[in-house]
């Protein structure tokens, strides 16, 4: 025979800590005696956890990673409508991306050198054509052709450049920046958490370090008590954005020459003067990364490493010296849009300039604001579409817009209206044929086949045109994780990988990140994705991680045969008395009705290459080079839907603890193990999946616990555990029925544990039998 009663030890009704949900101490109203042999085991548990359902991802700790990245841009034109009025005969749109001749031909390397690098970077359209080669400002200086053929769309890393009094050298430098992403411990929806992210990102909320919180970045009371800390240094424009992933920079005037200009775009007094932005492209950049990485601050000599102004500004003269010493690292600038050959006052701005042929007095100024003297004005460079997000057609989360879309411009070079005007492109371009001086190299097979390949590098479709790569996704977990023996001297210049001595090492500690956790196996996010030619190097790989605008076959009849340049004018009904059709070398006769344009048969062909560039003598030239804002490029815009990016392998880890532990100091001399050996005095296992609503999850237990000696008791304390034993986030309404099964008889099993079972056992059995019989 037994005795049972129940307990509801609900948190609700019990002393508790006021910090924890997890752990409570129930009064009893009596004290109660429970002489060995009582079960003890619990009846039903309801612990209160909000949000635990199969849409959930439950953060049991506060995470805080820190993610370091970089900006780009992309070689091509940037470019931007003329800041003045204008006439068909002059280019309504100038390029914005500059580098000089002497630099640019750095790119190309061997065997492409001298002469040839300015015959196949100006094309035919430079020669004796000054009004439509915005190249040739301010006298003889000119650089690449970016009007007429845009770039190869290769990612140009962002640098600065800094200047030291002590050694009297400017030098360049990597600019990186970090971002600190903070999860509270919690549960969270699956959309939920990617918003939580995408926003901080975005810079709609941030983490601050001086509460430990986020924070709404509109949080108007929050930021007027502690104004000094979110001051912006920069004076307001009009132009309104939110860091992280936007980012001014300075731009240099349209007349500034490396052969006249230092790349002090603000002058300070400071030891360290910081200069004005710049660019590399990717080779050269991952060499500029690593050296920063690899080298301590007191072994750098950027003039004997090849990274000082003096150096990398470039003279033909020097390139023997070159060869044996250092390559010619091309950096790129972008500039104002407006003329500065005069100033406001119609003065021309210095001696060594010369007054653009076509400058105004009225021009409006696109970036930030005007200072004559520092030649100083800005813009902004990142991305304005990214977005982390659950993709429940593809059953994960996914990283999307690190780069920022092509989008198409409202009218092309001609002023006609392009239809994508606004919509994210990917740009198609096709150079006119007999472009990059095929006259000239003709009967040079050698030089045929590299004007070929870079043709064939500048006709890469334009998919992005800035962005942001990361640099590693992981910053805090890399470096407590870390394995690699070798010193790393700037911490922000170091990828994932080379915080570890292997590969296998770095798999390893990625699975302890967040995004692991979020489903991103380490190759999605640490391999570049980078494989646009550089002209005849072949492929390159980006430094840091990016997104790319992505398009398959699907794609070919959307663009086939467009822009066919075989434009005709259909006789008009009826056909005029007499008339004979004209050949296709004469101009049809005016009255054989409306021009047919964009004829098109969305096949597999091949879409058109126009026979010549736009400042050429030709007629129609509109049809060829619709959508088109370049001289000598075709463009054929093709809307996508989704910008691009990546989406995790894996479905995301729920949660790491898939179910509850429950113990009391009911239990005593217990054995149960747990974790990795540690004894505790087990009475409950409550799995997560068994949800009964989604406030509480419930569950029976068949464990039963029996007292080795007698106890008295007033109070009963229930504690929640992980199976690591850490404290689970519960909510505040948590309860555990315990059923108590006192014994009126003293069980054998446990009297045969006592010292003397062998005198006891069977005087015991004796009186229990005379009892029965009686």
């Amino acid at each position: 025979m037994s005795n049972t009663f129940y307990v509801d030890c609900n948190r609700q009704n019990s002393q508790y800590s006021t910090e924890q949900n997890n752990e409570w101490t129930y009064k009893l109203n009596t004290e109660q005696l429970l002489p060995k042999g009582t079960q003890i085991q619990i009846q039903n548990s309801f612990l209160n956890k909000k949000g635990i359902n199969g849409g959930s991802v439950e953060i049991d700790e506060d995470i805080l990673e820190e993610v370091v990245y970089a900006f780009y841009i992309t070689e091509q034109a940037h470019m931007n409508p003329v800041a003045q009025y204008t006439d068909i005969d002059d280019a309504w749109f100038r390029p914005t991306l500059a580098c000089s001749p002497n630099t640019f031909r750095g790119n190309f390397r061997a065997p492409i050198t001298g002469a040839d690098v300015g015959e196949i970077v100006y094309g035919e359209s430079v020669v004796g054509d000054p009004i439509n080669n915005p190249a040739n400002y301010n006298g003889t200086l000119k650089t690449p052709d970016f009007q007429s053929y845009g770039g190869c769309g290769q990612m140009l890393g962002h640098c600065q450049w800094y200047y030291d009094h002590a050694s009297d050298i400017w030098h360049i430098e990597p600019e990186t920046r970090s971002i600190k992403i903070f999860i509270p411990k919690g549960v969270y929806g699956i959309g939920e958490l990617g918003q939580l992210v995408e926003d901080q990102f975005n810079g709609v909320i941030y983490y601050d370090e001086n509460t430990k919180k986020i924070v709404d970045r509109n949080n108007t009371e929050y930021r007027k008590d502690n104004f000094s800390t979110y001051a912006d240094e920069d004076l307001f424009d009009g132009q309104i954005y939110n860091k992280p992933f936007l980012q001014k920079i300075n731009v240099v005037s349209r007349s500034w020459q490396t052969d006249l200009d230092p790349p002090n775009a603000i002058p300070t007094d400071n030891a360290r003067t910081r200069g004005c932005d710049s660019f590399l492209n990717a080779d050269d950049y991952a060499v500029l990364m690593e050296y920063m990485r690899d080298t301590a601050e007191t072994s750098k000599t950027y003039w004997d490493d090849g990274f000082s102004w003096n150096w990398m500004k470039g003279d033909p003269a020097d390139d023997p010296t070159r060869t044996q010493h250092q390559p010619i690292r091309p950096f790129y600038m972008l500039k104002q849009n407006f003329d500065d050959g005069v100033n406001l006052s119609g003065n021309a701005k210095s001696g060594d300039r010369q007054p653009d042929n076509d400058n105004t007095k009225a021009e409006y100024w696109l970036y930030g604001y005007n200072s004559e003297d520092l030649n100083y004005k800005q813009r902004l460079i990142g991305t304005t579409n990214f977005s982390f997000k659950y993709d429940s057609e593809k059953n994960g989360f996914s990283v999307n817009g690190l780069h920022n879309a092509v989008r198409s411009p409202s009218h092309d070079r001609f002023g006609t209206r392009i239809e994508s005007s606004g919509q994210p492109v990917i740009n198609f371009k096709k150079i006119r044929r007999g472009g990059l001086m095929s006259g000239n190299w003709q009967g040079d097979a050698q030089k045929q086949t590299e004007r070929m390949k870079v043709i064939g590098a500048l006709n890469n479709p334009e998919t992005r045109d800035m962005g942001v790569q990361i640099i590693n996704w992981a910053s805090t977990t890399s470096k407590k994780t870390k394995t690699t023996q070798k010193a790393i001297y700037t911490e922000q210049c170091a990828r994932f990988q080379d915080w570890y001595e292997d590969i296998d090492d770095a798999k390893s500690a990625w699975k302890n990140t967040i995004w692991a956790r979020l489903g991103f196996e380490y190759e999605q996010l640490n391999t570049p994705v980078g494989s646009n030619l550089i002209y005849n190097k072949g492929v390159y790989e980006d430094y840091g991680f990016s997104t790319n605008a992505s398009f398959t076959n699907d794609i070919v009849p959307t663009v086939s045969t467009l822009a066919n340049p075989a434009n005709f004018m259909p006789p008009s009904l009826p056909t005029p008395s007499g008339y004979t059709p004209p050949d296709k070398k004469h101009t049809p006769p005016a009255d054989l009705g409306t021009r047919i344009n964009g004829v098109q048969m969305f096949n597999t062909m091949n879409y058109a290459m126009p026979f010549s560039g736009v400042g050429q003598a030709n007629t129609n030239m509109s049809g060829m080079y619709s959508n088109s804002l370049f001289m000598e490029t075709a463009t054929y815009p093709t809307i996508i839907a989704d910008v691009g990016g990546v989406v995790a392998n894996r479905l995301p880890t729920l949660t790491l603890h898939p179910y509850y532990l429950i113990t009391t100091d009911l239990c005593d001399n217990y054995k149960d193990n747990v974790k990795k050996g540690d004894v505790l005095p087990l009475i409950g296992v409550v799995p997560k999946t068994s949800l009964s609503n989604q406030d509480f999850i419930t569950a029976e237990n068949q464990i039963v616990q029996v007292l080795s000696q007698d106890k008295i008791v007033n109070k009963i304390h229930i504690k929640i555990l992980n199976p690591d034993l850490t404290a689970p986030q519960l909510e505040e309404n948590s309860a555990v029925v315990m059923k108590i099964t006192v014994p009126n008889k003293t069980p054998l099993a446990l009297l045969e544990q006592q010292p003397n079972a062998k005198k006891l056992v069977p005087q015991i059995v004796a009186e229990q039998t005379a009892s029965v019989g009686n």
